[in-house]
């Protein structure tokens, strides 16, 4: 027997520190991408930028991995603490957070799109404007025209 749900899912919510790790995560990842961006920059240095911009973009580089270093470090550390044992099991906890999440979401679309409010699509300019024109020749032809002609003098 088939059985039907009708009652939308429910959210989910995060909680404060699971936010919080979220974001910092999320710098993490920035900073990475930020990093890797200089990277593909001073590769693709050519000629006299090459020997000019070459050392500058080598220290930015530095900097960033200095930076990723430093996050690194506060993040397992927090990580730890929320109960995690490795920064990658976080990552793995994220991984699975997104897909449930994505998964929630296509749902909660096929749920309104099967037992939603369902809402006559609007019609488009050119739709309305073709029925303007349409009425507005209906009423032309509806009327009654008198003859301005009264006949000759």
């Amino acid at each position: 027997m088939l059985s039907v749900k009708l009652d939308a899912p429910a959210p989910c919510r995060l909680d404060a520190p699971d936010l919080d790790l979220i974001c910092y995560a999320s710098a993490d990842c920035l900073h990475q991408h930020e990093r890797n961006l200089l990277e593909i920059e001073r590769d693709d240095l050519h000629g006299i930028s090459r020997l000019t911009k070459n050392r500058e973009l080598d220290s930015k580089i530095e900097r960033k991995n200095e930076e990723i270093d430093i996050l690194k470090s506060g993040l397992s550390g927090i990580v730890k603490r929320y109960g995690f044992d490795t920064v990658q099991q976080f990552y793995n906890a994220i991984k699975i957070a997104q897909d449930a999440t994505y998964k929630y979401q296509m749902d909660v679309a096929t749920w309104e799109e099967n037992y939603g409010e369902k809402t006559p699509p609007k019609a488009t300019f050119e739709e309305r404007l073709r029925i303007y024109q349409r009425e507005a020749d209906q009423q032309h032809t509806q009327r009654n025209y008198h003859s301005r002609d009264k006949g000759a003098r």
